[in-house]
């Protein structure tokens, strides 16, 4: 799968991400066009998409095939006006997505306006839309705001796309079940627990940490999480039992009360 660089584009300022697979990586704020073509030099993504129109609508065009064809969906967007009426500050974040694409087709990203021109270029994105699509539903009557941003990010969800910070969290937590494994008294704990280790480290190397969580590789690793989470509660279990002296005992505890023959 190729990794898409995307940016949510504002009048003086834009939010930059990379997706590989399903796992996000928040690259920072673009203060600056320029800024672009070295975020393209150093990450060379195989798509860029971008939340803004790449210029204004013809003259004497009410609004753009593109959203007629959104509206007939019930999907509702920003019409894009034609130059004559495109100068007012609230088409600043517009004249801003215009220079970006100008950057991007200088980097060697032209525009795609076909699904086929796509790789190699630069799209128009749509957020909203592109939830619907996933989704393929359209979202509860009067979401507004943030309400409507939790329901993308529950369609994100459904998709399998975890941020860079989320997966980082999982993957901690599942070194620290292995270590402590490997520490085990149960011998046999003790060796699964080194190679549950190894395991998630050579699929950190060979992934990179650009994991796909939902497909390919992403599959091993639940598979191997799955293992540690049922050999984590054997563990817990066997050392709740010898805590509590109600396991098989060990070399300090007598299993049983000595004998009268033995006080006598």
């Amino acid at each position: 799968m190729a990794v898409a660089l995307g940016i949510d584009v504002g009048a003086h300022r834009h939010d930059a991400v990379l997706l590989d697979g399903t796992v996000v990586t928040d690259l920072g704020d673009l203060r600056a066009p320029d800024e672009l073509g070295r975020l393209l030099e150093r990450h060379r993504p195989g798509v860029i998409a971008i939340d803004a129109p790449p210029r204004f609508a013809p003259d004497g065009v009410a609004y753009r095939a593109a959203e007629r064809r959104l509206r007939s969906h019930g999907i509702q967007a920003f019409y894009v006006p034609p130059p004559s009426r495109g100068g007012g500050a609230f088409y600043d974040w517009m004249r801003a997505g215009f220079d970006l694409f100008e950057v991007a087709s200088a980097c060697g990203y032209p525009l795609a306006c076909r699904v086929e021109d796509a790789a190699g270029g630069a799209i128009e994105a749509f957020p909203h839309g592109a939830a619907v699509a996933l989704a393929d539903r359209l979202p509860p009557r009067g979401l507004r705001g943030a309400a409507r941003r939790r329901w993308r990010q529950t369609v994100l969800a459904e998709q399998g796309v975890a941020g860079l910070v989320v997966f980082a969290a999982v993957f901690g937590l599942a070194l620290r079940d292995t270590i402590a494994l490997r520490r085990s008294s149960q011998g046999w704990i003790g060796v699964l627990g080194s190679g549950l280790l190894a395991s998630l480290l050579g699929f950190a190397l060979h992934n990179q940490f650009d994991v796909t969580l939902v497909e390919g590789t992403g599959t091993y690793f639940w598979a191997v999480l799955g293992l540690l989470s049922a050999l984590t509660a054997v563990e817990r279990r066997e050392a709740t039992a010898r805590g509590t002296g109600t396991g098989r005992g060990s070399a300090d505890e007598p299993t049983s009360s000595p004998s009268p023959t033995h006080l006598s």
